[in-house]
């Protein structure tokens, strides 16, 4: 069954969005519209969490209706994040054509469709998280001022993370006065190693469906890194890392309020995630903007794998009991 589960729920998305990505960029290249090429990828990690709700529920997720499980609504939650990305996308790929055509010599092309991503992060994060956080208020929490300042507190946070991502990927020549988006695998490699501790968070605290979702969402990750390496102009700035962001972060979330009185709560483990972006995509925003390729993915990576280590190492450190018959809780019976 885990054979099954890797396979069909990893390996299949993974080399799904690879195709899929390659081929829209030879696509668009000849028809020119490379830039169309930013709003596949949030769709594409929408459709890489299918196989393996297919796998755990032998049916797939009825997004027109809204389930009370919090885990049920993870797909929406997925879905809704990849809808926000394509629209950055679109809104981004809009703006650049618009002021390319009319305005020439611009000290910085790129300032505009960032802040047109910020704008839509914001409400991008606060659905997402909101969905999920819907079904605690207000029988969770004491008040709804509370839960508000939480989902506040949340949503900022992650866009945030959102606004490191959208710089790192922002290189300077040695002969530029202003940084501009480019090629660059450095940023996903950082997201990639990352997103790699949230299956085994998820798993570790009884959460073994968010585990194989979050599973497809990391083998996305891969695609698009291997694609930044082979197609020029590729990033996933401008409606990738919102998707991303929204997506996994709910994930996150979701493992953390969901972990039982017989699991780690993990928090620590949590925190040292949250902080790895802005250490790792925060050293290319700040000091490495006009390194090279490998300098900086190789610094990046080492920041985010230290960060993820630390996290992995202080969840396994907390003892997590077995289930009463022994075995590990797979199905939905602490997910309630």
């Amino acid at each position: 069954m885990v054979l099954k589960f890797i396979l069909i729920g990893g390996v299949l998305p993974g080399f799904f969005c690879t195709v899929a990505l390659l081929a829209a960029f030879f696509v668009g290249r000849r028809h020119r519209a490379r830039g169309l090429l930013a709003a596949l990828f949030p769709a594409l990690v929408a459709l890489s969490i299918l196989p393996a709700y297919y796998l755990a529920n032998e049916a797939w997720p009825r997004l027109l209706f809204l389930p009370k499980s919090a885990v049920d609504r993870t797909p929406h939650i997925t879905f809704v994040a990849a809808i926000f990305g394509v629209l950055t996308a679109l809104v981004a790929w809009t703006i650049t054509r618009r002021r390319s055509s009319t305005i020439r010599h611009q000290p910085d092309p790129d300032r505009t469709p960032l802040l047109a991503t910020i704008l839509i992060a914001i409400p991008a994060c606060a659905t997402c998280f909101r969905i999920l956080l819907s079904y605690r208020v207000p029988a969770f929490w004491k008040s709804p001022l509370i839960a508000a300042a939480w989902l506040a507190l949340y949503t900022l946070a992650a866009v945030a993370m959102i606004v490191v991502f959208e710089l790192a990927s922002r290189r300077r020549s040695k002969i530029d006065t202003a940084a501009r988006l480019s090629r660059d695998p450095a940023p996903i490699l950082v997201l990639f190693i990352i997103a790699n501790a949230i299956p085994f968070i998820a798993l570790k605290t009884g959460n073994a469906f968010l585990s194989q979702l979050s599973g497809g969402i990391v083998a996305a990750i891969g695609a698009a890194l291997f694609a930044a390496i082979l197609i020029p102009g590729f990033a996933l700035a401008r409606g990738g890392f919102t998707t991303l962001v929204a997506a996994l972060g709910s994930i996150g979330l979701a493992a953390f309020y969901l972990s039982s009185g017989d699991t780690p709560e993990p928090l620590l483990p949590m925190l040292c995630l949250a902080a790895a972006p802005f250490f790792a995509a925060g050293s290319l925003a700040l000091f490495l903007r006009s390194a090279s390729t490998i300098t900086r993915s190789f610094i990046s990576a080492a920041i985010a794998a230290a960060f993820t280590l630390a996290a992995l190492v202080v969840l396994w450190a907390q003892s997590a009991p077995a289930s009463p018959n022994g075995s590990t809780p797979t199905g939905y019976e602490m997910y309630e």
